[in-house]
């Protein structure tokens, strides 16, 4: 079983991403741990949501939903937060 991407729809320029509750508890399990995973490395890099993000060029706060597993980054988004944190891709999914 494959944890789906996310799914949004554009409006007015703004996304819409699918709501907690639309995970499955396995799919939400997933998140978390990756989030939580996440958060690990950031601080042992010692850096803020801001810096992190602004390394990637992603909005900081969705990097918040990563880490909180609101959200489920999508794999170019991995690929910049692997190469921000120096890690590989594999080393960011491997928690």
């Amino acid at each position: 079983m494959g944890l789906k991407t996310n799914t949004f729809e554009p409006t007015k320029n703004k996304f819409r991403y699918r709501k907690r509750s639309m995970y499955s508890e396995a799919q939400q399990e997933y998140l978390n741990r990756f989030g939580k995973h996440l958060e690990m490395l950031r601080k042992r890099n010692k850096l803020s949501f801001r810096k992190l993000a602004q390394r990637c060029n992603i909005d900081y706060s969705n990097l918040k939903k990563y880490e909180k597993g609101e959200i489920n980054p999508s794999m170019l988004s991995l690929i910049d937060l692997a190469g921000a944190l120096g890690v590989t891709t594999k080393e960011l999914m491997d928690f």
